[in-house]
């Protein structure tokens, strides 16, 4: 295991080795508290490398933990923001899903001719979201279209000059595949730290499900509250916890039956959330199979399983990859009668059953979504260049 000695003016890892420099662009709010920026850039990867992290921002600045703080009107010019409150000379700057900062940062290099190795890390397809979510409302479909297509182009072109990229799943290959560049994989995975004991609740005869984060019209959750409103079973509850409490009450109030045992919850803190999260006995990950979710790597669907939960999922390729074999998920078409069908059957498992699953899902997660285990094989690849 390596340890940090953080005296002397550059931080040694045990070898005796100094240790690189990185900037990260988060593209993130300051105090967002984000799951990957914060398990793995501001912690674990801390152990062999000297991060700088850096957040949008009201003004630039440092804040106390000496991370930078960019103006969030002047993102486009990063490199000049990050000089006027560090002189480091960064060997590593990655940029996280921001197309605009990389193409600040490459003109830069470009420009002053310093050394740092680029990486650009990929964590979603955001412009082809929006395309999709322009024909669910049917509302400026061909101006998003060109935009995207406009877009994407842009973007091939600006991966073309990065040194390496990270996306977060191995269903991202047809984005690496088309550049002779180096990756490696982030996957979304979970501090376990943070995960409190499973404590079930035991006074109640109820299956309890919950669903956690978005409710919009993209993940199409009015589907499975439909599914929820044929349930004839009678001993279950079904808690959702989201930002987007409008849309949620629009989903239950569909609801021609059992609207009763559906509550609505806002969002929580994420300590809160898991150790709330570890009283229930099923996780709720079902999201429409399409070529955009087909290349996500939910982080739900590993925090479900963090807390040991069983989980009620579709198949996508992540979940399909990692717990078919695992004895952990159940498996759901995405419509009404399908996902009725396995509610039912994952009632009558009863809690002891679910308990197991849980249980099982756990050890995936702790074994290939810990991010304290992910970080060796990052630090490995990051210290390649």
């Amino acid at each position: 295991m390596y340890m940090v000695n953080f005296f002397g003016k550059r931080p040694l890892v045990t070898d005796g080795t100094a240790m690189k420099k990185i900037l990260y662009y988060a593209s993130e709010e300051h105090g967002s508290n984000h799951t990957s920026v914060e398990a793995l850039f501001n912690k674990y990867l801390k152990r062999y490398f000297d991060i700088d992290i850096v957040f949008k921002g009201d003004k630039t600045e440092k804040d106390r933990q000496n991370n930078i703080v960019i103006s969030r009107k002047k993102k486009r010019s990063i490199w000049n923001e990050v000089r006027s409150v560090s002189d480091k000379e960064y060997d590593l700057i990655i940029v996280r899903n921001d197309f605009n900062v990389l193409k600040n940062v490459i003109e830069q290099k470009e420009k002053n001719n310093h050394s740092a190795k680029i990486g650009f890390q990929c964590t979603f397809l955001h412009a082809f979201r929006r395309v999709l979510q322009a024909l669910k409302l049917r509302k400026s479909v061909l101006r998003k279209t060109i935009e995207y297509l406009a877009a994407s182009k842009r973007e091939q072109f600006l991966l073309q000059k990065v040194d390496f990229i990270l996306p977060n799943s191995r269903q991202m290959n047809h984005v690496v595949n088309k550049f002779d560049i180096p990756y490696e994989f982030i996957y979304s995975s979970i501090d376990m730290d943070l995960i409190p004991e499973s404590v079930k609740n035991t006074e109640s005869a109820d299956i309890r499900f919950i669903y956690v984060g978005t409710v919009d019209k993209l993940r199409e959750l009015y589907v499975v509250f439909k599914a929820f409103s044929k349930i004839k079973s009678g001993n279950w509850k079904f808690d959702v916890y989201t930002r987007n409490i409008d849309e949620a009450h629009n989903c239950r109030n569909l609801m021609e039956d059992n609207q009763e045992k559906v509550t609505i919850h806002d969002a929580i803190p994420r300590e809160d959330l898991y150790r709330v999260m570890s009283g229930y006995d099923v996780g709720i990950s079902l999201i429409p199979i399409s070529d955009l979710y087909n290349v996500a790597s939910p982080i739900k669907l590993s925090e479900y399983f963090a807390c040991k939960l069983a989980v009620l999922t579709t198949p996508i390729p992540e979940a399909v990859d990692l717990y078919v074999n695992a004895d952990a998920a159940i498996f759901s078409g995405f419509d009404e009668e399908s996902i009725t069908q396995k509610i039912e059957e994952v009632i009558g498992l009863g809690r002891e059953r679910l308990s197991e699953m849980g249980v099982n899902g756990y050890k995936v997660v702790n074994e290939k979504r810990n991010y304290e285990k992910n970080s060796v094989y990052l630090r490995e690849f990051l210290d390649s260049f």
